[in-house]
């Protein structure tokens, strides 16, 4: 794993924490209602016959864009009826020194720094939303931006041109901390995502952004009540592409991704074997709300048509990762495994190799006498000290991929903190792997591209029948077609996350799956 996709990786982490919470270091887009470029013809005009009917491939004309990113969202694609609506979105950032926040504009299809006089939307110029009183009121904010960009249902849309991501449109466009780093959110249904630009008081309209407010996916925050799902992304000046979908947070609707460049790393990702509907069953039928829960349609406040037919919704918005659900932070699923392996360390050495570790490669672990602290040293000797320690290994901890072994709250810097990193991230796939027991004495997170020395094997993830794992994320890997998936924010250690990356980039294909 590069640099780059390092300070990418480090980036969505953050976002996906902040995101439930409400502002996100990325950036939306603009006002922009629609766009017709890419859509029937590429002149906007309406496909003869049937809107419910899918043309022939042949009628689809190819989009005009020197790099284009199109998303299919047909009613062939989706089976979703014509007339519901569907819409893109595209945030990002680029970390030149500081934070500038963009979203991409459909109608002049560039990315546009945003402001917060992009918040036009009130409850008296609301756009259509299909929801009304209580409901409505959760939904949005008092004031927000429309950033969507309205997909055609008959053919694939070209959403955006990733050719105008450039030094003239994001002035400091580069490479590493440089380039664009975001999200492309989809939405199907009426309500459309809110997002809000902040900046603190600023009448104007024209302070510079530092944060904007996400959807959340549990219940009682702006956005929550839309039906969306969203993928990851990041776009170098030097055309190289890293994107990914998601469901570290929440599962909404099937997505899958395909890249074309000069080399291309992932092939397609994102297929599953099952239709949305199988999937909402069979995690329901776990029988555990820590793997099962779901975000139903609100029962109030929702005019007819508002979202799709129950038969490709089953009434149900989302189903929540397990550390989204109430119960998550309570849990007790994993602290009997996680006490009997730091109970085992106390008299034995645990040792966790990460090669791509700045300072050295192995560090070795050891059981406080408090029973809780793990701490880490250079050697089993003990030479120079404790180098890091890791004291909150927790059910919720491991789930989330939060507390110290991901860095928060630890005074270390430099490379030093980068190695706490590696070492906390092997320790967190382990367990959402259940892989790790009190017998474990080694982990190797071998990234050399063969998975030679990866300890224990990868092959193991998901099959013990005396160790308890995440099944949410196990559910997920045996639904994909290629067994990858992203069901934890470090399920991309030992590169069993569905990711695309390619360079000398020449186009990007997003197209949603079957809801039923």
């Amino acid at each position: 794993m590069d640099s780059f996709e390092l300070e990418r990786r480090k980036l969505l982490k953050g976002m996906g924490l902040l995101g439930a919470g409400g502002v996100l270091t990325a950036c939306g887009g603009g006002t922009s209602h629609s766009s017709d470029v890419g859509y029937w013809g590429g002149d906007g005009t309406t496909p003869p016959g049937d809107l419910g009917s899918t043309p022939p491939a042949s009628a689809c004309k190819t989009p005009v864009a020197t790099i284009p990113l199109t998303i299919d969202a047909s009613v062939a694609a989706t089976g979703i009826p014509a007339d519901v609506p569907i819409r893109a979105y595209i945030t990002g950032l680029v970390k030149v020194p500081g934070q500038v926040f963009y979203r991409y504009d459909g109608q002049t299809m560039q990315p546009v720094q945003m402001l917060t006089g992009d918040n036009t939307v009130t409850d008296s110029t609301k756009a259509v939303t299909g929801l009304s009183g209580n409901t409505y009121d959760t939904n949005y904010p008092s004031i927000w931006a429309d950033y969507s960009i309205a997909l055609d249902r008959s053919c694939p849309t070209l959403v955006a041109d990733l050719a105008s991501f450039n030094t003239t449109t994001i002035p400091g466009f580069g490479t590493g901390p440089a380039a664009f780093s975001g999200r492309i959110w989809i939405s199907v249904g009426t309500p459309q995502i809110p997002f809000t630009p902040r900046v603190g008081a600023d009448p104007s309209g024209t302070g510079t952004v530092d944060g904007y407010t996400t959807p959340v996916v549990t219940a009682g925050g702006p956005g929550c009540y839309c039906l969306y799902d969203w993928l990851e992304f990041s776009w170098s000046a030097t055309g190289e592409l890293f994107l990914n979908t998601t469901q570290v947070d929440q599962y909404g609707f099937p997505i899958s991704i395909q890249a074309s460049g000069a080399t291309v790393d992932g092939g397609i990702q994102g297929v599953y074997t099952q239709a949305r509907s199988a999937i909402l069953a069979d995690l329901a039928a776990i029988g555990n709300p820590l793997f099962g829960s779901t975000l139903p349609v609100p029962g109030t406040g929702v005019a007819a048509g508002t979202y799709p037919p129950v038969a490709n919704t089953q009434g149900i918005l989302r189903a929540l990762a397990p550390s989204s659900t109430s119960g998550a932070t309570t849990s007790t699923y994993l602290d009997g495994v996680i006490a009997q392996a730091l109970n085992a360390w106390k008299t034995t050495w645990l040792q966790v190799t990460c090669p791509s570790n700045a300072l050295q490669q192995t560090y070795y672990g050891q059981t406080a006498s408090d029973g809780k602290t793990l701490n880490f040293y250079n050697d089993e000797k003990m030479t120079g000290g404790v180098q890091f320690s890791f004291n909150d290994l927790t059910t919720y901890n491991v789930l989330d991929c939060n507390g110290t072994m991901t860095g928060v709250g630890v005074p270390q810097v430099g490379n030093l903190l980068g190695d706490l990193k590696n070492t906390g991230k092997a320790i967190l796939a382990g367990f959402n792997r259940g892989v790790i027991s009190s017998s474990t004495a080694a982990i190797d997170i071998d990234d050399s591209g063969t998975g030679s020395n990866y300890q224990p094997p990868l092959s193991q993830n998901f099959t013990s029948t005396t160790l308890p794992f995440n099944v949410w994320v196990q559910k997920f890997h045996a639904w994909s077609a290629n067994g990858m998936a992203y069901g934890f924010a470090y399920d991309d250690v030992g590169d069993q996350d569905p990711s695309v990356h390619a360079q000398g980039t020449t186009g990007v294909t997003i197209i949603l799956g079957q809801f039923a």
